[in-house]
């Protein structure tokens, strides 16, 4: 046999081992890597537990939605409730007022004078603490010089009284002020009505005079 012969037969022999071994590693079952199962076993437990709490994230969201509407249907009741308390207080309130307004009538005459003194003094002690003088007071409050120089001198600087302290039915500062505004404008009004009517006279006096 020659050498040529000896090379070609162990080629061909090489060839087939490679060519059986190739079939053999093709024909043999592919294995399973244990990573790639083994992940999704996991990914399927990861599913499987968010599917769990997207359930139960729904029920707590019905839950959850079923206990607003009961509280929004509570506190709309609570604010009618309230609603009708407050008409009963309202309508309480204007019984008071009117059973007050009856007895406020009722007064007897003495005390109504007394109210009225001390409403007068209270309003000069008002009007000596705002800086007037006692003759300013006296011309705009009914009482005589002398008490009134007594109220200023007693409360010019510092008044000797709370306005918190103060009764009910005395009238507050402000509607003083406003009664005295009003008061003097129409004053006002008088002394230049009356000079225009003096004017008036004494053209109608030099007509007659020249006539």
């Amino acid at each position: 046999m020659s050498l040529w012969g000896l090379v070609q037969i162990l080629f061909n022999i090489g060839v087939g081992l490679t060519l059986w071994l190739l079939w053999t590693k093709i024909s043999r079952p592919a294995k399973e890597d244990p990573r790639l199962s083994k992940g999704l076993q996991i990914l399927q437990s990861k599913i499987s537990v968010l599917e769990d709490l997207s359930d139960k994230t729904e029920t707590q969201v019905a839950q959850l939605s079923s206990l607003l509407d009961r509280k929004c249907r509570e506190l709309n009741k609570a604010v009618m409730d309230s609603e009708k308390q407050v008409q009963l207080i309202d309508q309480s309130i204007k019984k008071s007022m009117s059973v007050a307004k009856i007895f406020q009538d009722k007064i007897p005459h003495d005390e109504i004078i007394d109210r009225q003194r001390t409403q007068k003094y209270v309003n000069a002690a008002r009007l000596a603490h705002q800086g007037l003088s006692a003759s300013e007071i006296a011309e705009k409050v009914d009482l005589p010089l002398a008490e009134v120089s007594f109220i200023a001198k007693l409360n010019k600087d510092e008044k000797v009284y709370k306005e918190s302290e103060l009764p009910d039915w005395v009238e507050p500062a402000s509607q003083i002020k406003q009664e005295i505004n009003s008061k003097i404008e129409s004053q006002a009004v008088e002394s230049s009505a009356s000079d225009e009517l003096g004017k008036i006279g004494k053209k109608y006096r030099d007509a007659l005079i020249q006539s």
